[in-house]
Protein backbone atom coordinates (compact mmCIF):
# COMPACT_ATOMS: atom_id res chain seq x y z
CA UNK A 1 0.00 0.00 0.00
CA UNK A 2 2.80 2.28 0.70
CA UNK A 3 4.25 1.67 -2.96
CA UNK A 4 0.71 2.37 -4.24
CA UNK A 5 0.49 5.36 -2.38
CA UNK A 6 3.59 6.81 -3.58
CA UNK A 7 3.53 5.50 -6.98
CA UNK A 8 -0.48 4.94 -7.86
CA UNK A 9 -1.47 7.90 -9.68
CA UNK A 10 0.53 7.14 -12.88
CA UNK A 11 -1.56 8.46 -15.09
CA UNK A 12 -4.11 5.34 -14.71
CA UNK A 13 -1.63 3.16 -15.79
CA UNK A 14 -1.55 1.94 -12.17
CA UNK A 15 -4.26 -0.88 -12.37
CA UNK A 16 -1.85 -4.23 -12.14
CA UNK A 17 -0.23 -2.31 -9.13
CA UNK A 18 -3.75 -1.80 -7.54
CA UNK A 19 -5.11 -5.00 -8.32
CA UNK A 20 -1.42 -6.66 -7.01
CA UNK A 21 -2.06 -4.48 -3.67
CA UNK A 22 -5.17 -5.19 -2.73
CA UNK A 23 -4.79 -9.09 -3.71
CA UNK A 24 -1.95 -9.14 -1.38
CA UNK A 25 -3.66 -7.02 1.70
CA UNK A 26 -6.80 -9.09 1.44
CA UNK A 27 -4.73 -12.52 1.15
CA UNK A 28 -2.72 -11.01 4.56
CA UNK A 29 -6.02 -9.96 6.25
CA UNK A 30 -7.71 -13.25 5.33
CA UNK A 31 -4.34 -15.46 6.53
CA UNK A 32 -4.19 -13.93 10.01
CA UNK A 33 -8.09 -14.26 10.44
CA UNK A 34 -8.01 -17.80 9.90
CA UNK A 35 -4.64 -17.85 11.99
CA UNK A 36 -6.64 -16.07 14.58
CA UNK A 37 -9.80 -18.14 14.56
CA UNK A 38 -7.74 -21.22 14.53
CA UNK A 39 -5.29 -20.09 17.45
CA UNK A 40 -9.29 -18.97 19.44
CA UNK A 41 -10.63 -22.43 18.98
CA UNK A 42 -8.20 -24.27 20.69
CA UNK A 43 -9.09 -21.43 23.95
CA UNK A 44 -12.63 -21.76 23.87
CA UNK A 45 -14.44 -24.46 25.90
CA UNK A 46 -16.59 -26.96 23.85
CA UNK A 47 -19.58 -26.10 25.76
CA UNK A 48 -19.59 -22.76 25.28
CA UNK A 49 -17.72 -22.21 21.97
CA UNK A 50 -20.02 -19.54 20.31
CA UNK A 51 -20.25 -17.21 23.74
CA UNK A 52 -15.99 -17.75 24.01
CA UNK A 53 -15.59 -17.24 20.65
CA UNK A 54 -17.51 -14.35 20.61
CA UNK A 55 -15.99 -12.41 23.68
CA UNK A 56 -12.72 -13.30 22.23
CA UNK A 57 -13.29 -11.87 18.72
CA UNK A 58 -14.61 -8.35 19.89
CA UNK A 59 -11.59 -8.34 22.41
CA UNK A 60 -9.39 -8.95 19.92
CA UNK A 61 -10.88 -6.12 17.62
CA UNK A 62 -11.23 -3.70 20.56
CA UNK A 63 -7.66 -2.24 20.33
CA UNK A 64 -7.28 -2.21 17.03
CA UNK A 65 -11.10 0.30 16.35
CA UNK A 66 -10.15 2.47 19.51
CA UNK A 67 -6.83 3.06 17.17
CA UNK A 68 -8.05 3.38 14.02
CA UNK A 69 -10.15 6.57 14.97
CA UNK A 70 -6.73 8.65 15.29
CA UNK A 71 -5.08 7.57 11.81
CA UNK A 72 -6.15 10.34 10.36
CA UNK A 73 -3.92 12.48 12.27
CA UNK A 74 -0.95 10.20 11.97
CA UNK A 75 -2.02 10.60 7.87
CA UNK A 76 -2.02 14.30 8.16
CA UNK A 77 1.41 14.39 9.89
CA UNK A 78 3.32 12.28 7.29
CA UNK A 79 0.99 11.46 4.24
CA UNK A 80 0.09 8.15 3.23
CA UNK A 81 3.12 6.50 1.98
CA UNK A 82 4.61 6.85 5.50
CA UNK A 83 1.58 5.75 7.45
CA UNK A 84 1.42 2.66 5.27
CA UNK A 85 5.42 2.24 5.73
CA UNK A 86 5.09 2.58 10.01
CA UNK A 87 1.76 0.79 10.23
CA UNK A 88 3.66 -2.21 8.32
CA UNK A 89 6.24 -2.38 10.75
CA UNK A 90 3.82 -3.01 13.43
CA UNK A 91 3.73 -6.47 12.20
CA UNK A 92 7.81 -6.99 12.56
CA UNK A 93 7.56 -7.90 16.31
CA UNK A 94 5.00 -9.90 16.01
CA UNK A 95 6.76 -11.96 12.96
CA UNK A 96 10.20 -11.95 15.04
CA UNK A 97 8.09 -13.85 18.15
CA UNK A 98 6.36 -16.33 15.74
CA UNK A 99 10.35 -16.97 14.48
CA UNK A 100 11.72 -17.19 18.05
CA UNK A 101 8.69 -19.61 19.06
CA UNK A 102 8.90 -21.88 16.21
CA UNK A 103 12.38 -22.37 16.82
CA UNK A 104 11.89 -23.22 20.21
CA UNK A 105 8.61 -24.99 19.96
CA UNK A 106 8.52 -26.28 16.98
CA UNK A 107 5.50 -26.49 14.11
CA UNK A 108 3.69 -28.07 17.02
CA UNK A 109 3.38 -28.43 20.34
CA UNK A 110 2.00 -31.93 20.07
CA UNK A 111 4.48 -34.68 21.51
CA UNK A 112 5.35 -36.65 18.18
CA UNK A 113 3.93 -40.37 18.86
CA UNK A 114 6.70 -43.03 18.69
CA UNK A 115 6.24 -45.34 15.54
CA UNK A 116 6.11 -48.95 16.54
CA UNK A 117 8.77 -51.60 15.12
CA UNK A 118 8.10 -54.47 13.17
Amino acid sequence: LAYLAAHGGDGGTAFWTFATAVSLDGFAYAFASVVLITYMSTLASTDHAASQFGLLTSLCAFPGSMLAGFSGFAIERTGFTWFFVWTSLIGLPVALLAIYVWAKVGISDEVPQPVAAH
